[in-house]
């Protein structure tokens, strides 16, 4: 599954032994509990940059996005 930086993990159904029900993953819920649970907002400097490095696309995405957190 690739993923694309700008949009939400999609949940998908978790494959099980044939006959038994599949339960639909919502991984975008689970990083994001594990996220705020561990207080990696106050743990990782989001002004340094990422490694490896974004594409200019992304990279712009997320200055645009992050702006819209900045205090003052």
């Amino acid at each position: 599954m690739r993923l694309n930086l700008q949009e939400p993990i999609s949940a998908f159904p978790l494959p099980l032994r044939e006959g038994e029900l599949e339960p639909i993953v919502n991984l975008q819920g689970l990083l994001g509990e594990i996220y705020d649970q561990s207080s990696y907002d106050l743990v990782i400097d989001y002004n340094q940059e990422s490694v490896p490095p974004l594409e200019k696309e992304d990279a712009d995405w997320l200055a645009n996005w992050m702006s819209q957190f900045e205090v003052g």
